[in-house]
């Protein structure tokens, strides 16, 4: 009987090992995650904010990345007059939607971490990097398994 209870305790342990192995290869397979905001400067601010996300967003995706929340990142940019629309991208590789679910708590985190901003965030004259963009839309893409 006591054989008999380990055994069913053995093959459930096996099983949901296998269950838990078998979703984190899945969600390999199906791509990792990339949020990505489009950005329009304010009038006269482009080369501002990209300072701004040099010393705030750049640093913050670093320490991200250095503690595996975030898989990569990248800024994108065209010159301010070139589309009406947006003028910059943001980009973030994750790995799970857990991960994008979480952000905000690892961001502030790292924000208030005075050994990585020792003045706080760096800010132009005052102004914020919110003060010197408009986030126009942001999307969620998953990237396709087969891309490189």
């Amino acid at each position: 009987m006591m054989t008999n209870k380990l055994y069913h305790f053995a093959a459930t342990l096996i099983l949901g090992f296998l269950f838990s192995a078998t979703a984190a290869v899945a969600q390999q397979a199906a791509g990792t995650l990339w949020s990505v905001d489009f950005v329009r400067t304010k009038d006269g601010q482009y080369e501002n904010y990209l300072k701004t996300v040099e010393k705030n967003w750049a640093v913050a995706r670093r320490e991200m990345q250095q503690q595996e929340h975030i898989i990569s990142y990248k800024v994108l940019a065209v010159p301010p007059d070139s589309l009406k629309e947006w003028n910059v991208m943001l980009m973030t590789e994750y790995a799970s939607q857990k991960d994008i679910d979480e952000q905000e708590k690892y961001f502030q985190t790292i924000f208030a971490d005075k050994k990585i901003f020792p003045s706080g965030l760096f800010t132009i004259a005052g102004l914020k990097s919110a003060d010197l963009r408009e986030i126009k839309f942001s999307k969620v893409f998953r990237m396709s398994p087969d891309a490189k």
